[in-house]
């Protein structure tokens, strides 16, 4: 059964900047392949999708394969129960456009090497992250973080105050809502203090069904990244978006 979305439709911004750092798209299933099957079924599973020819070249146990681009920051894993890969930013363009083509060979994993029609858990995850060089951080730290979100999601933390000798500092606020009985979003809302020269601020979501279809999976993940861009956009404050939509920071 297909995930229904909560949130209003609306179009997705193509921003001329990101401070996406980090995309995960992550599925576990059960029953576990034994290291025979996991082995035996790789090997032409390698060789198709990816044009890698292991015969007669993998251990007799392997149980665990890593792929690397070596070009672009893309990265696959498979292990026994799970499934996974990572985009960094230099090689993230759109969701749909990176994304769920990678999604497509997650869902060939499970159907060929698995052999199975439903995965117990499919998670996307996003880290966001905005370093701010700053002559000082302790005094302009609440400052700092009032311009990078919107005040209701912060306000609890622009009472924190340093001390006479300030150190750094990290204040983290996680939330979890449940959409369905199958979809839970958990958002971790970060300030660093990192020196006196240095903070970040961070922004990390993870959206998680559960037992989903195969067939589902796509459809699925569109609505998953669609309610990871709408509670993006509205926890950031006008001043991030601002910043995101300029051809140029001078």
């Amino acid at each position: 059964m297909a995930i229904k979305n909560t949130y209003p439709t609306k179009e997705h911004r193509i921003f001329k900047r990101t401070f996406l750092q980090h995309t995960e798209v992550t599925i576990g299933f059960t029953p576990a392949l034994s290291d025979v099957d996991f082995r035996n079924r790789m090997i032409p599973f390698l060789k198709s999708v990816f044009n890698l020819d292991l015969t007669g070249k993998a251990d007799a146990e392997a149980n665990h394969a890593e792929i690397k681009s070596e070009n672009e920051q893309k990265q696959f894993i498979f292990d026994l129960d799970q499934a996974r890969f990572i985009i960094g930013p230099k090689s993230y363009k759109t969701f749909a456009e990176t994304a769920i083509p990678m999604i497509g060979i997650l869902m060939r994993f499970v159907s060929e090497v698995a052999r199975l029609d439903a995965v117990n858990q499919f998670s996307i995850i996003k880290f966001n992250e905005w370093p701010i060089k700053v002559n000082d951080a302790y005094s302009n730290f609440t400052d700092m973080i009032r311009y990078t979100f919107k005040e209701k999601y912060v306000s609890d933390m622009l009472s924190y105050k340093f001390d006479e000798n300030p150190q750094p500092v990290k204040l983290s606020k996680t939330s979890k809502t449940d959409f369905e009985d199958n979809l839970r979003l958990e958002t971790v809302l970060s300030a660093e203090v990192v020196s006196k020269e240095m903070a970040n601020m961070e922004l990390a979501f993870n959206v998680t069904a559960k037992n989903i279809g195969i067939n589902d999976m796509l459809s699925d993940a569109i609505t998953m990244n669609d309610i990871l861009y709408q509670e993006f956009i509205g926890a950031i404050s006008e001043n991030i978006t601002n910043l995101m939509s300029r051809e140029k920071l001078s």
